[in-house]
Protein backbone atom coordinates (compact mmCIF):
# COMPACT_ATOMS: atom_id res chain seq x y z
CA UNK A 1 0.00 0.00 0.00
CA UNK A 2 1.32 3.33 -1.09
CA UNK A 3 2.07 6.22 1.67
CA UNK A 4 -0.77 8.28 0.22
CA UNK A 5 -3.05 5.32 0.75
CA UNK A 6 -1.59 4.86 4.63
CA UNK A 7 -2.65 8.67 4.58
CA UNK A 8 -6.01 8.26 3.38
CA UNK A 9 -6.54 6.02 5.79
CA UNK A 10 -5.45 7.99 8.38
CA UNK A 11 -7.46 10.98 7.47
CA UNK A 12 -10.17 8.73 7.75
CA UNK A 13 -9.75 6.95 10.65
CA UNK A 14 -8.93 10.80 12.11
CA UNK A 15 -12.35 11.60 10.75
CA UNK A 16 -14.66 8.56 11.88
CA UNK A 17 -12.69 8.88 14.77
CA UNK A 18 -13.76 12.22 15.90
CA UNK A 19 -17.36 12.02 14.78
CA UNK A 20 -17.66 9.27 17.05
CA UNK A 21 -15.45 10.74 19.65
CA UNK A 22 -18.31 13.50 19.85
CA UNK A 23 -20.96 11.15 20.12
CA UNK A 24 -19.38 8.89 22.64
CA UNK A 25 -18.63 12.19 24.65
CA UNK A 26 -21.54 13.35 24.73
CA UNK A 27 -23.44 9.72 25.63
CA UNK A 28 -20.68 9.14 28.31
CA UNK A 29 -20.96 12.54 29.92
CA UNK A 30 -24.56 12.40 29.87
CA UNK A 31 -24.68 8.55 31.11
CA UNK A 32 -22.24 9.72 33.62
CA UNK A 33 -24.59 12.28 35.09
CA UNK A 34 -27.35 9.92 35.32
CA UNK A 35 -25.10 7.48 36.81
CA UNK A 36 -24.58 10.00 39.41
CA UNK A 37 -28.12 11.21 40.03
CA UNK A 38 -29.30 7.31 40.12
CA UNK A 39 -26.53 6.47 42.50
CA UNK A 40 -27.16 9.47 44.91
CA UNK A 41 -31.05 9.43 44.71
CA UNK A 42 -30.71 5.84 45.64
CA UNK A 43 -27.62 5.40 48.04
CA UNK A 44 -25.32 2.70 48.06
CA UNK A 45 -27.43 0.03 49.51
CA UNK A 46 -30.06 0.31 46.62
CA UNK A 47 -27.86 1.67 43.83
CA UNK A 48 -25.95 -1.72 44.77
CA UNK A 49 -28.94 -3.62 43.82
CA UNK A 50 -29.85 -1.82 40.91
CA UNK A 51 -26.80 -3.28 39.52
CA UNK A 52 -26.98 -6.73 40.87
CA UNK A 53 -30.68 -7.17 39.17
CA UNK A 54 -28.92 -6.08 36.06
CA UNK A 55 -26.44 -9.52 36.21
CA UNK A 56 -28.41 -11.93 34.94
CA UNK A 57 -29.52 -9.80 32.11
CA UNK A 58 -25.57 -9.53 31.40
CA UNK A 59 -25.10 -13.27 32.06
CA UNK A 60 -27.56 -13.83 29.48
CA UNK A 61 -26.23 -11.71 26.94
CA UNK A 62 -23.18 -13.93 27.18
CA UNK A 63 -24.91 -16.22 24.56
CA UNK A 64 -25.80 -13.83 22.22
CA UNK A 65 -24.17 -13.11 18.69
CA UNK A 66 -20.83 -15.28 19.65
CA UNK A 67 -18.67 -13.01 17.40
CA UNK A 68 -21.74 -12.43 15.03
CA UNK A 69 -21.50 -8.57 15.37
CA UNK A 70 -17.32 -8.74 15.32
CA UNK A 71 -17.67 -10.22 11.98
CA UNK A 72 -20.39 -7.61 10.93
CA UNK A 73 -18.02 -4.87 11.87
CA UNK A 74 -14.88 -6.94 9.67
CA UNK A 75 -17.82 -7.77 6.68
CA UNK A 76 -18.83 -4.47 6.62
CA UNK A 77 -15.94 -2.73 6.34
CA UNK A 78 -14.44 -4.67 3.87
CA UNK A 79 -17.81 -4.91 1.34
CA UNK A 80 -17.89 -1.20 1.68
CA UNK A 81 -14.38 -0.11 0.46
CA UNK A 82 -14.78 -2.61 -2.68
CA UNK A 83 -18.61 -1.10 -3.49
CA UNK A 84 -19.60 -4.65 -3.08
CA UNK A 85 -23.36 -3.45 -1.85
CA UNK A 86 -25.59 -6.71 -2.51
CA UNK A 87 -23.13 -8.74 -0.16
CA UNK A 88 -23.38 -6.17 2.55
CA UNK A 89 -26.89 -6.37 2.03
CA UNK A 90 -26.98 -9.69 2.94
CA UNK A 91 -24.51 -9.58 6.15
CA UNK A 92 -27.01 -7.01 7.44
CA UNK A 93 -30.40 -9.48 6.64
CA UNK A 94 -28.08 -12.46 8.25
CA UNK A 95 -26.98 -10.97 10.96
CA UNK A 96 -29.84 -9.13 12.62
CA UNK A 97 -32.71 -11.92 11.84
CA UNK A 98 -29.36 -14.55 14.22
CA UNK A 99 -29.14 -11.48 16.63
CA UNK A 100 -33.54 -11.31 16.94
CA UNK A 101 -34.00 -14.74 17.24
CA UNK A 102 -31.48 -15.33 19.75
CA UNK A 103 -32.38 -12.31 22.00
CA UNK A 104 -36.37 -12.69 22.20
CA UNK A 105 -35.25 -16.11 23.22
CA UNK A 106 -33.26 -15.48 26.01
CA UNK A 107 -35.84 -12.64 27.40
CA UNK A 108 -38.32 -15.24 27.61
CA UNK A 109 -35.77 -17.28 29.85
CA UNK A 110 -35.22 -14.67 31.76
CA UNK A 111 -38.95 -14.00 32.59
CA UNK A 112 -39.81 -17.31 33.56
CA UNK A 113 -36.35 -18.28 35.41
CA UNK A 114 -35.94 -14.81 37.44
CA UNK A 115 -36.40 -16.75 40.51
CA UNK A 116 -33.80 -19.00 40.25
CA UNK A 117 -31.56 -16.40 38.39
CA UNK A 118 -32.03 -13.99 41.64
CA UNK A 119 -31.13 -17.21 43.79
CA UNK A 120 -28.26 -18.55 42.18
CA UNK A 121 -26.32 -15.72 40.43
CA UNK A 122 -26.87 -12.54 43.01
CA UNK A 123 -27.94 -14.58 46.06
CA UNK A 124 -30.73 -11.59 45.91
CA UNK A 125 -34.02 -13.74 46.85
CA UNK A 126 -35.99 -10.36 47.24
CA UNK A 127 -34.46 -8.86 43.75
CA UNK A 128 -36.78 -11.43 41.08
CA UNK A 129 -39.48 -8.49 40.44
CA UNK A 130 -36.03 -6.79 39.52
CA UNK A 131 -35.03 -9.41 37.80
CA UNK A 132 -37.53 -10.17 35.43
CA UNK A 133 -38.43 -6.67 34.52
CA UNK A 134 -34.51 -6.50 32.99
CA UNK A 135 -35.80 -9.66 30.47
CA UNK A 136 -37.15 -6.32 28.28
CA UNK A 137 -33.66 -4.40 28.63
CA UNK A 138 -32.16 -7.55 27.57
CA UNK A 139 -33.81 -7.72 24.26
CA UNK A 140 -33.32 -4.25 23.52
CA UNK A 141 -29.87 -4.20 24.37
CA UNK A 142 -28.50 -6.83 22.19
CA UNK A 143 -30.55 -5.10 19.37
CA UNK A 144 -28.93 -1.80 20.36
CA UNK A 145 -25.78 -3.14 20.51
CA UNK A 146 -25.88 -5.07 16.58
CA UNK A 147 -26.95 -1.55 15.53
CA UNK A 148 -23.69 0.24 16.80
CA UNK A 149 -21.41 -1.99 15.54
CA UNK A 150 -23.62 -2.01 12.02
CA UNK A 151 -22.64 1.51 11.89
CA UNK A 152 -19.34 1.18 12.52
CA UNK A 153 -18.92 -1.26 9.61
CA UNK A 154 -20.80 1.01 7.41
CA UNK A 155 -18.72 4.25 8.20
CA UNK A 156 -22.15 5.76 9.75
CA UNK A 157 -20.55 7.41 12.38
CA UNK A 158 -22.76 9.97 12.59
CA UNK A 159 -25.40 7.38 13.03
CA UNK A 160 -23.17 6.14 15.65
CA UNK A 161 -22.99 9.07 17.18
CA UNK A 162 -26.59 10.01 17.40
CA UNK A 163 -27.88 6.57 18.53
CA UNK A 164 -25.39 6.28 21.79
CA UNK A 165 -26.24 10.16 22.42
CA UNK A 166 -29.75 9.59 22.35
CA UNK A 167 -30.10 6.41 24.76
CA UNK A 168 -27.99 8.49 27.27
CA UNK A 169 -30.15 11.65 26.73
CA UNK A 170 -33.30 9.46 27.15
CA UNK A 171 -31.79 7.54 30.38
CA UNK A 172 -30.85 10.37 32.07
CA UNK A 173 -34.74 11.99 31.67
CA UNK A 174 -36.40 9.34 32.62
CA UNK A 175 -34.46 6.84 35.39
CA UNK A 176 -33.68 9.54 38.08
CA UNK A 177 -37.62 11.13 37.41
CA UNK A 178 -39.18 7.71 38.14
CA UNK A 179 -36.64 7.58 41.00
CA UNK A 180 -37.78 11.16 42.57
CA UNK A 181 -41.48 10.25 42.19
CA UNK A 182 -41.11 7.33 44.29
CA UNK A 183 -40.19 4.55 42.02
CA UNK A 184 -37.23 3.34 43.39
CA UNK A 185 -35.16 0.77 41.99
CA UNK A 186 -37.93 -0.08 39.77
CA UNK A 187 -37.74 3.09 38.23
CA UNK A 188 -33.89 3.42 37.76
CA UNK A 189 -34.53 -0.19 35.75
CA UNK A 190 -37.32 1.10 34.06
CA UNK A 191 -35.81 4.58 32.77
CA UNK A 192 -32.74 1.76 31.55
CA UNK A 193 -35.21 0.20 29.39
CA UNK A 194 -37.11 2.64 27.73
CA UNK A 195 -33.45 4.31 27.16
CA UNK A 196 -32.61 1.14 24.89
CA UNK A 197 -35.91 0.64 23.67
CA UNK A 198 -36.54 4.12 21.96
CA UNK A 199 -33.28 4.38 20.72
CA UNK A 200 -33.28 1.55 18.96
CA UNK A 201 -36.28 1.73 17.62
CA UNK A 202 -34.42 5.15 15.61
CA UNK A 203 -31.48 3.06 14.91
CA UNK A 204 -33.27 0.65 12.95
CA UNK A 205 -34.91 3.84 11.07
CA UNK A 206 -31.49 4.36 10.38
CA UNK A 207 -30.58 0.99 8.48
CA UNK A 208 -33.94 0.63 6.83
CA UNK A 209 -33.25 4.06 5.31
CA UNK A 210 -29.70 2.78 4.22
CA UNK A 211 -31.65 -0.09 3.02
CA UNK A 212 -34.13 1.66 1.02
CA UNK A 213 -31.75 4.13 -0.50
CA UNK A 214 -29.55 1.50 -1.83
CA UNK A 215 -32.52 -0.38 -3.06
CA UNK A 216 -34.01 2.31 -5.01
CA UNK A 217 -30.96 3.37 -7.18
CA UNK A 218 -30.36 -0.52 -8.30
CA UNK A 219 -27.21 -0.90 -6.65
CA UNK A 220 -28.94 -4.18 -4.63
CA UNK A 221 -31.16 -6.79 -6.22
CA UNK A 222 -33.18 -8.90 -3.92
CA UNK A 223 -31.27 -10.42 -1.27
CA UNK A 224 -32.54 -13.44 1.09
CA UNK A 225 -33.60 -12.47 4.60
CA UNK A 226 -31.33 -15.32 6.08
CA UNK A 227 -28.52 -17.32 5.18
CA UNK A 228 -26.90 -20.15 6.95
CA UNK A 229 -23.87 -20.91 5.40
CA UNK A 230 -23.11 -16.83 5.71
CA UNK A 231 -23.94 -17.44 9.31
CA UNK A 232 -21.47 -20.02 9.68
CA UNK A 233 -18.71 -18.31 8.03
CA UNK A 234 -19.44 -15.32 10.17
CA UNK A 235 -18.92 -17.27 13.52
CA UNK A 236 -16.31 -19.36 12.19
CA UNK A 237 -14.37 -15.77 12.34
CA UNK A 238 -16.10 -14.01 14.36
CA UNK A 239 -16.32 -16.58 17.74
CA UNK A 240 -12.31 -16.69 18.72
CA UNK A 241 -12.27 -12.41 18.73
CA UNK A 242 -15.50 -12.50 20.44
CA UNK A 243 -14.30 -14.93 22.72
CA UNK A 244 -12.32 -12.30 25.43
CA UNK A 245 -15.62 -10.52 25.10
CA UNK A 246 -17.13 -13.61 26.41
CA UNK A 247 -14.96 -14.01 29.14
CA UNK A 248 -15.06 -10.09 30.31
CA UNK A 249 -18.89 -10.64 29.87
CA UNK A 250 -18.54 -13.43 32.26
CA UNK A 251 -16.45 -12.13 34.63
CA UNK A 252 -18.82 -9.22 35.38
CA UNK A 253 -21.21 -12.12 36.38
CA UNK A 254 -18.94 -14.40 38.24
CA UNK A 255 -17.66 -11.15 39.94
CA UNK A 256 -20.59 -9.75 41.44
CA UNK A 257 -21.92 -13.74 42.11
CA UNK A 258 -18.77 -13.65 44.52
CA UNK A 259 -19.30 -10.11 46.14
CA UNK A 260 -22.74 -11.33 46.56
CA UNK A 261 -21.00 -14.39 48.50
CA UNK A 262 -18.49 -12.29 50.93
CA UNK A 263 -19.38 -8.38 51.10
CA UNK A 264 -22.29 -6.08 51.86
CA UNK A 265 -24.13 -4.13 49.46
CA UNK A 266 -22.94 -1.23 50.96
CA UNK A 267 -19.13 -2.12 49.86
CA UNK A 268 -20.88 -3.32 45.86
CA UNK A 269 -21.76 0.39 45.90
CA UNK A 270 -18.81 1.96 46.74
CA UNK A 271 -16.63 -0.48 44.81
CA UNK A 272 -19.63 -0.16 41.41
CA UNK A 273 -19.14 3.83 41.68
CA UNK A 274 -15.31 3.72 41.74
CA UNK A 275 -15.44 1.30 38.72
CA UNK A 276 -18.02 3.58 36.97
CA UNK A 277 -15.54 6.22 37.16
CA UNK A 278 -12.78 3.91 35.45
CA UNK A 279 -15.11 3.06 32.87
CA UNK A 280 -15.60 6.79 31.93
CA UNK A 281 -12.06 6.20 30.06
CA UNK A 282 -14.36 4.87 27.70
CA UNK A 283 -14.98 8.12 25.95
CA UNK A 284 -11.87 7.96 24.26
CA UNK A 285 -10.98 4.40 24.23
CA UNK A 286 -14.20 3.39 22.53
CA UNK A 287 -13.63 5.48 19.47
CA UNK A 288 -10.10 4.63 19.08
CA UNK A 289 -11.29 1.01 19.28
CA UNK A 290 -14.04 0.84 17.15
CA UNK A 291 -12.43 3.21 14.02
CA UNK A 292 -8.91 0.98 14.15
CA UNK A 293 -10.86 -2.20 13.96
CA UNK A 294 -12.48 -0.42 10.87
CA UNK A 295 -9.16 0.50 9.78
CA UNK A 296 -7.22 -2.48 9.99
CA UNK A 297 -9.73 -4.42 8.25
CA UNK A 298 -9.50 -2.55 5.19
CA UNK A 299 -5.91 -3.43 5.05
CA UNK A 300 -4.26 -6.14 2.56
CA UNK A 301 -1.86 -7.96 5.26
CA UNK A 302 0.02 -9.78 2.14
CA UNK A 303 0.69 -6.77 0.26
CA UNK A 304 0.55 -3.85 2.59
CA UNK A 305 2.57 -5.76 6.14
CA UNK A 306 4.71 -2.29 6.22
CA UNK A 307 1.58 0.22 6.21
CA UNK A 308 -0.12 -2.14 8.69
CA UNK A 309 2.89 -2.24 11.25
CA UNK A 310 3.18 1.73 10.44
CA UNK A 311 -0.28 2.08 11.51
CA UNK A 312 -0.19 -0.20 14.40
CA UNK A 313 3.14 2.01 15.43
CA UNK A 314 1.63 5.01 15.54
CA UNK A 315 -1.93 3.84 16.93
CA UNK A 316 0.01 2.16 20.17
CA UNK A 317 1.74 6.07 21.03
CA UNK A 318 -0.86 8.02 20.42
CA UNK A 319 -3.40 5.45 22.43
CA UNK A 320 -0.70 6.15 25.21
CA UNK A 321 -0.63 9.82 24.77
CA UNK A 322 -4.65 10.18 24.99
CA UNK A 323 -5.06 7.91 27.74
CA UNK A 324 -1.95 7.77 30.37
CA UNK A 325 -1.49 11.43 31.02
CA UNK A 326 -5.53 11.43 32.38
CA UNK A 327 -4.72 7.92 33.82
CA UNK A 328 -1.72 9.09 36.23
CA UNK A 329 -4.04 12.84 36.98
CA UNK A 330 -6.63 10.66 38.00
CA UNK A 331 -4.59 7.99 40.61
CA UNK A 332 -3.37 11.41 42.02
CA UNK A 333 -6.43 13.04 42.40
CA UNK A 334 -8.54 10.17 42.82
CA UNK A 335 -10.20 11.72 46.39
CA UNK A 336 -11.66 14.67 44.58
CA UNK A 337 -12.34 12.96 41.68
CA UNK A 338 -14.58 10.56 44.04
CA UNK A 339 -16.32 13.51 46.02
CA UNK A 340 -17.00 15.22 42.64
CA UNK A 341 -18.56 12.84 41.01
CA UNK A 342 -20.28 10.71 43.46
CA UNK A 343 -20.50 12.99 46.78
CA UNK A 344 -19.12 12.67 50.03
CA UNK A 345 -20.98 9.50 50.77
CA UNK A 346 -18.50 7.67 48.55
CA UNK A 347 -15.58 9.23 49.99
CA UNK A 348 -14.07 6.08 50.72
CA UNK A 349 -14.02 4.40 47.27
CA UNK A 350 -10.88 6.45 46.36
CA UNK A 351 -8.32 3.74 46.75
CA UNK A 352 -10.74 1.12 44.50
CA UNK A 353 -10.39 4.04 41.81
CA UNK A 354 -6.59 4.36 42.38
CA UNK A 355 -5.96 0.52 41.77
CA UNK A 356 -8.52 0.27 38.73
CA UNK A 357 -6.74 2.86 37.06
CA UNK A 358 -3.31 0.80 37.20
CA UNK A 359 -5.47 -1.18 34.00
CA UNK A 360 -5.11 1.68 32.03
CA UNK A 361 -1.34 1.80 31.86
CA UNK A 362 -0.76 -1.36 30.04
CA UNK A 363 -1.50 1.11 26.93
CA UNK A 364 1.72 0.92 26.22
CA UNK A 365 1.59 -3.04 25.70
CA UNK A 366 -1.04 -2.57 22.95
CA UNK A 367 -4.22 -2.11 25.18
CA UNK A 368 -6.89 -1.32 23.69
CA UNK A 369 -4.99 -1.09 19.82
CA UNK A 370 -3.81 -4.51 19.82
CA UNK A 371 -7.24 -6.10 20.01
CA UNK A 372 -8.55 -4.10 17.41
CA UNK A 373 -5.80 -4.84 14.92
CA UNK A 374 -5.72 -8.46 15.61
CA UNK A 375 -9.65 -8.24 14.65
CA UNK A 376 -8.95 -6.23 11.92
CA UNK A 377 -6.29 -8.61 10.14
CA UNK A 378 -8.21 -11.78 11.15
CA UNK A 379 -5.59 -12.88 13.53
CA UNK A 380 -8.72 -13.87 15.58
CA UNK A 381 -6.89 -16.92 17.56
CA UNK A 382 -4.35 -15.06 19.17
CA UNK A 383 -7.14 -13.10 21.19
CA UNK A 384 -8.84 -16.41 21.88
CA UNK A 385 -6.35 -17.81 23.16
CA UNK A 386 -5.76 -14.30 25.30
CA UNK A 387 -9.21 -14.77 26.40
CA UNK A 388 -8.27 -17.69 27.99
CA UNK A 389 -5.46 -16.82 29.87
CA UNK A 390 -7.97 -14.36 31.33
CA UNK A 391 -10.02 -16.68 32.39
CA UNK A 392 -7.68 -19.08 33.32
CA UNK A 393 -6.42 -16.92 35.87
CA UNK A 394 -9.71 -15.17 36.68
CA UNK A 395 -11.92 -17.40 37.88
CA UNK A 396 -9.17 -19.36 41.05
CA UNK A 397 -7.84 -15.73 41.74
CA UNK A 398 -11.36 -14.21 42.52
CA UNK A 399 -12.59 -16.85 44.89
CA UNK A 400 -8.94 -17.31 46.80
CA UNK A 401 -8.50 -13.43 47.17
CA UNK A 402 -12.16 -12.06 47.90
CA UNK A 403 -13.10 -13.18 51.44
CA UNK A 404 -9.26 -12.27 52.91
CA UNK A 405 -8.95 -8.97 50.70
CA UNK A 406 -12.61 -8.38 50.27
CA UNK A 407 -13.15 -5.66 46.88
CA UNK A 408 -9.10 -5.29 46.93
CA UNK A 409 -9.08 -9.21 46.24
CA UNK A 410 -11.67 -8.51 43.34
CA UNK A 411 -9.03 -5.34 42.07
CA UNK A 412 -5.77 -7.01 42.04
CA UNK A 413 -7.63 -10.12 40.77
CA UNK A 414 -8.61 -7.78 37.54
CA UNK A 415 -4.74 -6.23 37.73
CA UNK A 416 -3.11 -9.73 37.16
CA UNK A 417 -5.78 -11.06 34.35
CA UNK A 418 -5.86 -8.20 32.52
CA UNK A 419 -1.50 -7.87 32.31
CA UNK A 420 -0.94 -11.56 31.59
CA UNK A 421 -3.69 -11.47 29.04
CA UNK A 422 -2.29 -7.96 27.14
CA UNK A 423 1.46 -9.39 27.51
CA UNK A 424 0.56 -12.46 25.52
CA UNK A 425 -0.76 -10.10 22.91
CA UNK A 426 2.27 -7.86 23.47
CA UNK A 427 4.62 -11.15 22.90
CA UNK A 428 2.92 -11.98 19.21
CA UNK A 429 2.87 -8.49 18.08
CA UNK A 430 6.39 -8.09 18.74
CA UNK A 431 7.42 -11.29 17.11
CA UNK A 432 5.01 -11.12 14.04
CA UNK A 433 5.37 -7.84 13.62
CA UNK A 434 8.35 -6.43 14.11
CA UNK A 435 8.99 -2.37 14.69
CA UNK A 436 5.69 -2.08 16.03
CA UNK A 437 6.48 -0.01 19.68
CA UNK A 438 8.66 2.49 19.59
CA UNK A 439 9.43 2.17 23.70
CA UNK A 440 11.86 5.25 24.05
CA UNK A 441 9.15 7.40 23.13
CA UNK A 442 6.21 5.26 24.53
CA UNK A 443 8.48 5.44 28.14
CA UNK A 444 8.82 9.48 27.59
CA UNK A 445 5.30 9.86 27.50
CA UNK A 446 4.87 7.78 30.97
CA UNK A 447 7.35 9.58 32.64
CA UNK A 448 5.74 13.43 31.46
CA UNK A 449 2.67 11.76 33.14
CA UNK A 450 4.45 10.70 36.60
CA UNK A 451 6.29 13.87 36.87
CA UNK A 452 3.21 16.06 36.17
CA UNK A 453 0.73 14.62 38.49
CA UNK A 454 3.39 13.67 40.95
CA UNK A 455 4.58 17.57 40.88
CA UNK A 456 0.64 18.73 41.27
CA UNK A 457 0.32 15.99 43.81
CA UNK A 458 3.40 17.34 46.18
CA UNK A 459 1.93 21.24 45.27
CA UNK A 460 -1.57 20.54 46.55
CA UNK A 461 -0.42 19.15 50.19
CA UNK A 462 0.70 23.16 49.85
CA UNK A 463 -1.63 24.83 47.87
CA UNK A 464 -5.61 23.60 48.54
CA UNK A 465 -8.60 25.21 48.30
CA UNK A 466 -11.30 23.92 49.87
CA UNK A 467 -13.79 24.07 47.74
CA UNK A 468 -13.13 20.37 46.35
CA UNK A 469 -14.64 21.34 42.48
CA UNK A 470 -12.73 24.44 42.10
CA UNK A 471 -9.49 22.46 43.83
CA UNK A 472 -9.95 19.65 40.84
CA UNK A 473 -10.64 22.42 37.89
CA UNK A 474 -7.64 24.24 39.21
CA UNK A 475 -5.28 21.62 39.16
CA UNK A 476 -6.57 19.54 36.48
CA UNK A 477 -6.23 23.26 34.14
CA UNK A 478 -2.42 23.37 35.42
CA UNK A 479 -1.90 19.91 34.45
CA UNK A 480 -2.45 20.39 31.20
CA UNK A 481 0.08 22.96 30.98
CA UNK A 482 2.76 21.58 32.96
CA UNK A 483 2.15 18.00 30.70
CA UNK A 484 2.55 20.22 27.56
CA UNK A 485 5.72 21.74 28.77
CA UNK A 486 7.24 18.46 29.80
CA UNK A 487 6.37 16.19 27.03
CA UNK A 488 8.51 17.57 24.47
CA UNK A 489 10.90 17.71 27.29
CA UNK A 490 10.78 14.14 28.09
CA UNK A 491 10.73 13.38 23.72
CA UNK A 492 7.31 11.99 23.91
CA UNK A 493 6.47 13.83 21.00
CA UNK A 494 8.18 14.52 18.02
CA UNK A 495 8.02 17.11 14.89
CA UNK A 496 6.93 14.61 13.11
CA UNK A 497 3.97 13.42 15.36
CA UNK A 498 3.00 17.15 15.08
CA UNK A 499 2.54 17.15 11.02
CA UNK A 500 0.89 14.09 11.46
CA UNK A 501 -1.99 15.38 13.75
CA UNK A 502 -1.98 18.56 11.67
CA UNK A 503 -2.38 16.40 8.49
CA UNK A 504 -5.00 13.89 9.90
CA UNK A 505 -7.73 16.86 11.62
CA UNK A 506 -6.35 18.96 8.12
CA UNK A 507 -10.40 18.71 6.73
CA UNK A 508 -11.90 19.88 10.34
CA UNK A 509 -11.40 23.51 10.52
CA UNK A 510 -12.35 24.12 14.27
CA UNK A 511 -10.63 21.00 15.25
CA UNK A 512 -7.62 21.94 13.20
CA UNK A 513 -7.24 25.67 14.78
CA UNK A 514 -6.69 23.97 18.17
CA UNK A 515 -4.19 21.56 17.18
CA UNK A 516 -2.75 23.97 15.16
CA UNK A 517 -1.83 25.99 18.48
CA UNK A 518 -0.62 23.42 20.30
CA UNK A 519 1.26 22.61 17.55
CA UNK A 520 3.28 26.10 17.32
CA UNK A 521 3.21 25.78 21.26
CA UNK A 522 5.01 22.60 21.40
CA UNK A 523 7.45 23.46 18.65
CA UNK A 524 8.18 26.39 20.36
CA UNK A 525 9.70 24.14 23.73
CA UNK A 526 11.36 22.45 21.19
CA UNK A 527 13.35 25.61 20.05
CA UNK A 528 13.66 26.98 22.87
CA UNK A 529 15.59 23.63 24.02
CA UNK A 530 16.87 22.85 21.03
CA UNK A 531 14.88 19.61 20.85
CA UNK A 532 14.92 18.14 17.16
Amino acid sequence: MSNDLFKRIARSTAKGGLILFIGTFLSKILLSISSILIGRLLGPDAYGVFNLSLTPGRFLFIFTGFGITISLVRYLSLYQEKEQHRDIMRVLKTAFTFQVIVSLALSIILYLFAGEFSIWLINRPDAAPYVRLTSIWLFWFVIYSTLNNAFYGLGMMKQASIHVTLQSILRLAIAPSLIVLGYGVIGAIAGHIASFLFSSIVGVGFVVIYIKRRTVSGEVGETPIFEFDLLRDMLIIGFPAYFPTLVSNFMWVYRNYIMSLFTTDYDIGNFLAAFYIFTIFTILLEPIHNTLFSSFSRIDLDADRDTAVKLLRYSIKYGVLAIVPLTFFAMFFSREVMVVVFGWKYKNAYPYLILLLTNYLYMGLGRVTLPSFFKGIGETRILFRAGLINLGISVPLYYLLMPYLSIFGIILTMIISGFASILYQFIHASRLFPGSFNFQEIFSIYIASFITGFTLWLLRQVFYIRHTWGNLFLYFLLFIILFLVVLPLARGITRADIHNFEAAYRDFPMINKIIYLLARFEEKIMDIFRIE
